[in-house]
């Protein structure tokens, strides 16, 4: 049990920064596309399909399951640092009023 919660809490983190980078960055800058792409991609190619295997068909312990599922996590904060160092993201929100 304790070994589950130091695994989520090392990810935490990480979730603060991708909170930071997606929701105030990325969208806040008019990047809405890329930012909804960044996060269905990283869930569905990689958090859902870790999980399965994880769970189902290695038969990981649940703190294993979970750490394998955070990768996601990684992924999408190294996309994410890659997006915002490119300044690609910055829009003219204010073009249309």
């Amino acid at each position: 049990m304790l070994l589950n919660y130091v695994c989520t809490l090392g990810f935490v983190w990480i979730k603060i920064i991708n909170t930071i980078q997606v929701i105030g960055v990325l969208r806040g800058g008019g990047d809405t596309t890329y930012s909804f792409l960044m996060e269905m991609g990283s869930v569905y190619i990689i958090g859902v399909p870790l999980a399965f295997l994880g769970a189902l068909y290695w038969r990981l312990p649940i703190y294993i399951v979970i750490l394998l599922v955070s990768m996601e996590e990684l992924v999408k904060m190294a996309v994410g640092l890659y997006r915002l160092r490119s300044n690609r993201w910055v829009n003219d929100v204010t073009k249309g009023l």
